[in-house]
């Protein structure tokens, strides 16, 4: 048997009940018209019963029609006709449709509403296409000035720039009581708290071939030579109302303005690397103002990396606004154009070198003898760093500690006294040459630079005479270097070896003078006439020191080099090394790049965003001109009379640049500026990228900004 289920029974019971009560009444309405049989008494009882309903509709509408008379004799007004409902309609299409046409006059069921037995249907006003149009990203972007930060300015400044996500990848990404149009709140919007979530990056990113800098102490300048205007930039005026209202000098204006400013990091292998403090000066009579950064021998090389996802070309340096520091100071730097940017490193006690000579190479981590053990002339020291070969070197010298260098007063030539060629301590030179595209230059022997292979110093004898000796350490000037015709070369191996196929990145120091070289042949001869000679004399001539083997404890480098972006249409064009530098924006949407591949697309230091406030959409399906429908549909706004209807600026995204929407592409704007819900119908032009590519998931954004009264806009529903 099965298990009775009650509630079921009792609901069928019900509906035949329901049935029996429906059918009965209209079974005994049509009995009663159409049979003249009935019995007396039953036909007199039918009679009252029809004659009372009759009376029953009059007496009932006496109220109604007391007043159809008033108003329709009396006062002589009539009906209007009735209006019909509108809504609006979203429609979907199937994944595998591309676009569908919707005539005027489609009907489209709503089902049964209003108490309705029937399907209430709408009609379509007008023709349109539907398009597999998504709304895949929804941002809010507000610049806020607090009142209450005040810092000496005579008008408040940008406190801080606040980044919301309302949609991400077509979903809900924040709750909707934060979704305010252009992210500003009346209730919060004097509030100093920053939340991390909603920070929105602010800066500039600069690359070069200057910056190659792997190992040793490292001094960077970043040199910003502003633009030259008529007024005073924003930059200065703002600075010279901080000193005159708080009456105070331009140096502490600037120690306190940009007292925790940046946040400045480094590109490493492992990612960015954070340089923790830095120096700003300044010089207003020239238009400029540098960040000095230092990084000591134990910090990681600044080299490309593959763990940052933007497309480096070159070593980099990040510099971004930091949101927490005392001065927030985006409004400083809005609007500054740039002329160029000088970027100027020095580098000291390079040691991670390649070393070889007449032996082969040489190590790094014990002594070795420089020239051999038998220096002659022509006896050579190449020293490899590909660092030298990638930039524009400035000042270059190598400095040799030695390991071993005669202490006697007076260098060598007390040390040379016994041998018959004289011996001086300028007599030890070299000539430096560099390996660029497998050539040796100079290439003509009297442009080779020639330099002293050992220094002196001045000391006292033990009986008080003044003296000199041999110095510890030797350092060979080659600041010609960047006359040498040397090539830049960034395909240079590391680490860097040599064999005869090598086409790039040494310096070979060479021994030209004095032709006996350290003196090694001189010395067997000096010291066989001496030793003949007191074989046959009483008087015995004392032999001389054996020739001086030089041998090194360590070997550096020491360079200074430099590079300029320049901003304006300076840039020669012919010019295969000018320029080749790199410059981004750090954006709240990503990085945009300013100098790329020595094309200028900007010039200014940060990203100008002019507006208050930003709302933007991001669209995916659209690859081709069409017209877009957006329903806007927003809470009431209390202070709605502060909003002006045209008060808002529509703008589309093309190759990184922001495009006003020309006037006849706003086809409709129900919502008269924001004031109210309603559609905004949009003509949107196709773009490039989209028809390159072909794909229809990229996506198209809208931007729609207010450049005041941000807070008084209504809340997205």
């Amino acid at each position: 048997t099965t298990q009775l289920d009650l509630a079921k029974s009792l609901h069928t019971f019900n509906k035949v009940i329901i049935h029996i009560q429906e059918f009965t009444k209209d079974y005994l309405e049509k009995n009663i018209y159409n049979k003249n049989n009935l019995m007396p008494n039953n036909a007199m009882y039918i009679a009252f019963a029809l004659l009372f309903r009759k009376a029953q509709k009059q007496i009932n509408t006496l109220s109604q029609r007391h007043l159809d008379f008033y108003y329709s004799d009396i006062l002589q007004q009539s009906l209007n006709s009735g209006k019909s409902t509108s809504t609006i309609i979203n429609f979907s299409l199937l994944p595998e449709i591309k676009y569908s046409l919707v005539d005027k006059g489609a009907q489209v069921s709503a089902g049964k509403l209003f108490g309705s037995k029937t399907d209430i249907l709408f009609e379509t006003e007008k023709p349109l296409v539907v398009y597999q149009i998504e709304l895949m990203e929804l941002q809010t972007l507000l610049f806020q000035s607090n009142p209450y930060i005040k810092v000496g300015t005579n008008d408040p400044l940008v406190s801080s720039i606040t980044q919301n996500t309302l949609i991400s990848k077509g979903k809900d990404a924040s709750s909707k009581e934060n979704w305010f149009a252009f992210g500003a709140n009346k209730r919060n919007i004097s509030n100093t708290q920053i939340l991390p979530e909603t920070v929105a990056q602010m800066g500039f990113i600069i690359g070069s071939s200057a910056l190659i800098l792997k190992e040793g102490h490292r001094k960077i300048t970043l040199q910003f030579n502003m633009a030259t205007v008529a007024q005073p930039n924003n930059f200065w005026k703002l600075l010279n109302q901080i000193k005159d209202n708080r009456k105070i000098t331009m140096d502490t204006v600037f120690a306190d303005v940009f007292e925790d400013g940046f946040n400045i990091s480094y590109s490493s292998k492992s990612g960015w690397v954070e340089i923790p403090e830095y120096i700003i000066e300044y010089n207003e009579t020239q238009n400029f103002f540098s960040i000095q950064l230092v990084l000591d021998s134990a910090a990681p090389p600044i080299e490309k990396s593959t763990k940052i996802p933007i497309p480096l070309t070159w070593p980099s340096i990040k510099v971004e606004l930091n949101e927490y520091a005392p001065n927030y100071l985006y409004s400083f730097f809005l609007g500054i154009e740039l002329d160029s940017v000088s970027i100027n490193v020095d580098v000291q006690r390079m040691k991670n070198l390649s070393l070889y000579n007449n032996i082969g190479k040489m190590p790094l981590n014990k002594a070795f003898d420089l020239f051999g053990p038998i220096p002659e002339k022509g006896s050579f020291l190449m020293i490899g760093e590909p660092e030298l070969f990638q930039k524009q070197i400035n000042t270059l010298d190598i400095q040799i500690d030695w390991s071993n260098t005669p202490d006697d007063f007076g260098g060598f030539e007390t040390y040379y006294n016994g041998y018959s060629t004289p011996i001086t301590n300028d007599s030890f030179k070299i000539q430096c040459t560099a390996l660029s595209n497998g050539f040796w230059l100079p290439t003509q022997i009297f442009d080779i630079p020639t330099d002293n292979l050992f220094n002196t110093v001045d000391s006292l004898t033990p009986e008080g005479y003044q003296s000199t000796q041999i110095s510890p350490t030797t350092k060979i000037n080659l600041n010609s270097f960047s006359t040498f015709g040397v090539n830049q070369d960034f395909n240079i191996p590391t680490p860097l070896t040599y064999d005869v196929n090598s086409q790039s990145g040494f310096v070979k120091l060479t021994l030209s003078e004095p032709s006996i070289g350290f003196g090694n042949d001189l010395y067997q001869k000096e010291f066989i006439n001496i030793a003949t000679f007191n074989a046959k004399n009483k008087t015995q001539v004392p032999y001389p020191n054996k020739p001086y083997v030089p041998k090194v404890n360590g070997i550096a480098i020491n360079y200074s080099a430099s590079d300029t972006l320049l901003f304006t249409d300076n840039l020669s064009k012919s010019s295969a090394t000018e320029n080749t530098g790199e410059f981004f924006h750090i954006t709240p949407f990503g990085v945009t790049n300013t100098i790329s591949h020595q094309k200028i697309k900007r010039n200014t230091l940060l990203a100008n965003y002019s507006a208050e406030g930003y709302l933007i959409l991001g669209l995916t399906g659209i690859t081709e001109t069409t017209f877009v429908s957006v329903d806007f549909h927003f809470l009431h706004s209390s202070t709605s009379t502060q909003i002006n209807s045209n008060g808002l600026t529509w703008e589309y995204r093309h190759l990184n640049e922001w495009i006003e929407f020309e006037k006849g592409n706003i086809v409709l704007d129900e919502t008269n500026g924001f004031i109210k819900s309603g559609i905004v119908e949009l003509n949107l032009p196709q773009l490039d990228r989209f028809s390159q590519t072909g794909e229809t998931n990229d996506i198209y954004h809208i931007r729609i900004s207010t450049n005041k009264n941000a807070a008084h806009y209504p809340k997205i529903k």
